[in-house]
């Protein structure tokens, strides 16, 4: 698909750009030139990619091309390169709204290098309010391939829940999923994530409890009384904790009031 359509559709993959050099370059037996709608990263890329392919295995003429193309060199090995653990986390980087500067001092790469990686492979920016396409397309669904026999969760997945996590909580949330992954990185706010993570889990909770009233017609004086259990249950195990980071939050009186209206008063 040319790319004047793809910027503008509204199912366009993340890294419609490298995906539209593709279509140039293995159009035909010679790389065709690009179009006038064709933007200048797409231009660059195009250009990176003709001069990557005819140097073969000549190191001096790779390296000439990574000192006159810098940033388009680091963010080509980012995406092909062997360590997807960055890649994936990278990603999810930048569906955190945090600007472009700040994730490059994470990374320790320079602003260009992750601007034109956004550009390229994971042109996501521009879309950020649009939640659906976030959803469905930049964080994405479980694949037929996504799966593990063991039952260990495989790094698709993992990559998808630091998309996840990122765009919906932020990037203090993120760290902590990734350092629950990764113990060897340090947790810089450990006491603000938990307390976000609770508050999801509860919100979760109580929204299924409602739906499963509305959906088999349950009474719901029953589901209150299963949910004050599983509060009981939440507030020992808090009280286990060797370092309490915050206080039990106490949701009960928030769910009765939030099911009440499902109550019958007549009942």
């Amino acid at each position: 698909m040319d790319a004047c359509f793809s910027d503008l559709d509204p199912f366009r993959s993340p890294q419609w750009r490298a995906d539209r050099v593709t279509q140039l370059i293995c159009s035909g037996p010679k790389p065709l030139p690009p179009r006038r709608y064709d933007d200048r990263y797409v231009r660059v890329y195009r250009k990176f990619m003709c001069e990557y392919s005819e140097a073969g295995s000549d190191e001096v003429r790779h390296e000439s091309l990574a000192l006159s193309m810098p940033d388009v060199h680091q963010a080509h090995l980012l995406h092909f390169g062997a360590d997807r653990e960055l890649r994936g986390i990278l990603q999810a980087r930048l569906l955190t709204r945090e600007t472009v500067p700040e994730i490059a001092r994470r990374f320790e790469l320079a602003t260009g290098t992750v601007e034109t990686y956004e550009k390229l492979f994971f042109n996501v920016l521009d879309r950020l309010e649009c939640k659906d396409w976030i959803a469905k397309v930049a964080i994405g669904k479980t694949g037929q391939g996504d799966t593990n026999p063991s039952g260990d969760i495989t790094d698709g997945q993992r990559y998808r829940l630091y998309r996840s996590f990122g765009y919906y909580g932020g990037p203090r949330v993120l760290d902590e999923i990734i350092a629950a992954f990764l113990p060897q990185r340090a947790s810089p706010a450990a006491e603000d994530c938990t307390q976000w993570l609770d508050d999801t889990l509860c919100q979760v909770i109580r929204s299924r409890a409602a739906l499963a009233a509305c959906a088999f017609d349950a009474d719901p004086r029953d589901a209150i009384r299963w949910l004050k259990l599983w509060e009981r249950e939440r507030r020992g195990a808090a009280k286990s904790r060797a370092k309490q980071t915050s206080p039990p939050l106490d949701v009960s009186k928030n769910i009765e009031v939030f099911l009440a209206q499902f109550t019958d008063p007549t009942a």
